[in-house]
């Protein structure tokens, strides 16, 4: 027995039918539109652009702000607090002066967090909150005390955005 055996009467029917259509012509601008629609998808699939650009200036603001404040808090010491070892006069026998040096200040940048874009005279800008924690270690030769005090401080920065 051969396979034009096993076909159904209905089968040989619509086999001869569909053997008497011939498909329709392409249109000219198929494959125009077929590419265009590629194209399309293609790029309504590509990730969004990484905000990378925005790495540096982030950074180098962060930097900045870090080491500026660090350098006005060391030569901006307290008014009134002798910063040196030396002393005017020493205390009388018995006595324990209570004169306190500085002796190291440090700050740690504790988080940075865009707040977004603002609209200013000079163009668009991005505003950064950045948090920090200063530490100041002042010690009493003296009574040989140790004090550490630990400050937090927020400081508001803008950066110009680059538009194309």
């Amino acid at each position: 027995m051969s396979d034009k055996d096993d076909i159904s009467p209905e089968d040989r029917e619509l086999e001869a039918e569909l053997r008497r259509l011939s498909p329709s012509k392409m249109k000219e601008d198929f494959f125009d539109e077929l590419i265009r629609d590629h194209e399309r998808i293609v790029t309504s699939q590509l990730p969004a652009p990484r905000r990378s650009k925005w790495m540096v200036p982030t950074l180098a603001a962060c930097a900045l702000a870090f080491f500026g404040t660090t350098f006005l808090k060391i030569h901006n010491a307290a008014p009134g607090v002798n910063t040196t070892a030396s002393r005017s006069s020493e205390p009388a026998a018995g006595e324990k002066r209570n004169d306190f040096v500085p002796v190291s200040t440090e700050g740690y940048l504790l988080n940075a967090a865009s707040e977004g874009i603002i609209e200013s005279e000079s163009g668009p800008r991005e505003q950064f909150e950045l948090r920090y924690e200063d530490v100041q270690l002042w010690h009493n030769p003296d009574t040989e005390t140790s004090i550490r005090i630990f400050s937090p401080r927020k400081e508001i920065i803008t950066v110009p955005v680059v538009t194309d």
